[in-house]
């Protein structure tokens, strides 16, 4: 796994029965996912968690990472995403690695806001603090907010 990646995971990569468990709910279209983000703005610390869990909604994974940025870009929005993307990236490896070709996720976030925004268009006149590439999706998921 590349370093960037493995850093935003955590510093505990899944064992193999989780990685089995977690492509068998894909596969049954019950797999749950939920992360979140928290920013300290006096301490500057960021940081993300997220958990994997059955249809039966007992958890098969979970994990921390730290959301590394300059002070200026750090916010709650980066710490939100940063999980999403844990989450969409342990999902997109497993996928690849089990030749998966279709199944379900439904993905649980509570900031509505950092959705929302992430995927607006860039309008014109404003910078873009960073450019992403676009990689294979993931499979189809359902997104819900609270």
């Amino acid at each position: 796994m590349p370093p960037f990646y493995q850093h935003v995971i955590g510093p505990q990569p899944l064992k193999e029965a989780q990685c089995q468990d977690i492509a068998q709910e894909l596969e049954l279209n019950s797999l749950l996912a939920c992360s979140e983000g928290s920013y300290d703005l006096a301490t500057a610390l960021c940081s993300h968690a997220w958990v994997f869990g059955s249809g039966i909604e007992m958890i098969v994974a979970t994990g921390a990472g730290a959301v590394d940025s300059s002070n200026e870009y750090l916010s709650s929005y980066r710490a939100e995403l940063s999980g999403l993307l844990a989450t969409l990236y342990i999902t997109y490896r497993i996928c690849q690695f089990y030749d998966l070709k279709s199944g379900k996720i439904t993905c649980y976030c509570n900031n509505k806001d950092a959705i929302r925004n992430s995927f607006k268009p860039i309008q014109p006149g404003q910078e873009v603090a960073f450019k992403m590439t676009p990689c294979p999706p993931p499979p189809p998921m359902d997104t819900e907010s609270g």
